[in-house]
This record gives structure tokens, C-alpha cells and sequence, in this order.
């Protein structure tokens, strides 16, 4: 439990200290579970450009959580199956 609770942390926390278009699109994508045709469509951009803007803000989301990990296992845990997580922790948070 003390494991999750500080992979939560991280994340949020690094959430908190990308550009806000980065947050925004990952927030989208990851809680909101919208494609990139979805998000191309909210966002009012073209998809190539959403599915670029992902890349950025997962690059940037990784570099964040790069410097404030405390340790290597807590970043690799947090990180190596992000997709995943974030769908474990939408489940958790929703009663699923």
C-alpha cells in the first residue's frame, strides 16, 4: 500500500511541474480514456499534432519523474507500465 501511495505521489507530482498543454492532453488521455481522434477533435487541433503533443508530455512526464524519484525502483515501478497503472489507478479511484 505504502508502494502505490508513493508511485501516486510521483506522478501527481510530476503531473504538477509539466507545461499545462502537456498535463491537459495526458489527463485526457489517460482518465478521460480518449483516443487521439477524440482529443484531436476537444482540443480543436489536428491528430498529428495531439499524437505529437503525447509524445512530448509523456518525454516530459518521464524526465519529471526522472528527477524527483526517490529511488530507481520507485521510478522503473512507476513508469515501466504507465498504460497500465494509470488504468489500475482510474479503476481504483471510480470503484471498479
Amino acid at each position: 500500500m505504502f508502494a502505490a501511495h508513493e508511485e501516486q505521489r510521483l506522478l501527481l507530482e510530476a503531473l504538477r511541474r509539466i507545461p499545462l498543454d502537456y498535463q491537459l492532453v495526458l489527463e485526457l488521455y489517460y482518465w478521460e480514456d480518449m483516443a487521439a481522434p477524440e482529443l484531436a477533435q476537444v482540443l480543436a487541433i489536428p491528430e498529428g499534432t495531439v499524437r505529437s503533443r503525447l509524445r512530448r508530455a509523456k518525454e516530459a512526464l518521464a524526465d519529471k519523474m526522472s528527477s524527483l524519484a526517490r529511488t530507481p525502483e520507485l521510478l522503473r515501478a512507476t513508469f515501466s507500465d504507465l498504460d497500465g497503472w494509470v488504468r489500475s489507478l482510474r479503476a481504483q479511484l471510480s470503484g471498479e
